[in-house]
């Protein structure tokens, strides 16, 4: 499998304050809000945060309590940047946009990770890596 793009899809309880995190925190382009779904481009990856009654319809449940976790963290979406500083940068603006750092960045035998959440609890790691991995 070789896919052009990985598209992925996460649930947000309020889509001004992810467009906020993300738009203006991040620095990620999007056009905002339309129809209930803001749509961000990065890299090979097309992330579409959407609405948890939203969500529900696009997933089928028919529940979304039943089937959406609270906690947001079933899975980490994971980035390669090329420099420490990247990750520093981005690090320093998480929490003024209204995420969270569990715990802060650290230097590996293989290179250097840092952790944030976003306003919903979304879990990104963020690394660099000694043998280029970025």
């Amino acid at each position: 499998m070789n896919p052009k793009t990985i598209v992925t899809s996460l649930a947000v309880n309020n889509l001004e304050k992810s467009l906020v995190f993300y738009r203006d925190g991040l620095e990620i382009e999007t056009p905002g809000i339309d129809q209930g779904i803001i749509a961000l481009e990065i890299a090979n990856l097309s992330l579409f945060l959407i609405e948890k009654s939203e969500f529900e319809k696009y997933s089928k449940t028919g529940k979304a309590k039943a089937h959406i976790s609270q906690s947001s963290v079933e899975c980490i979406l994971s980035c390669a940047f090329n420099t420490k500083e990247e990750i520093d940068r981005i690090l320093e603006k998480v929490e003024k946009y209204g995420g969270t750092i569990p715990s802060p960045p650290k230097e590996e035998e293989w290179g250097y990770t840092g952790y944030f959440k976003d306003p919903d609890g979304h879990l990104w790691e963020i690394v660099w890596s000694k043998n280029n991995m970025g």
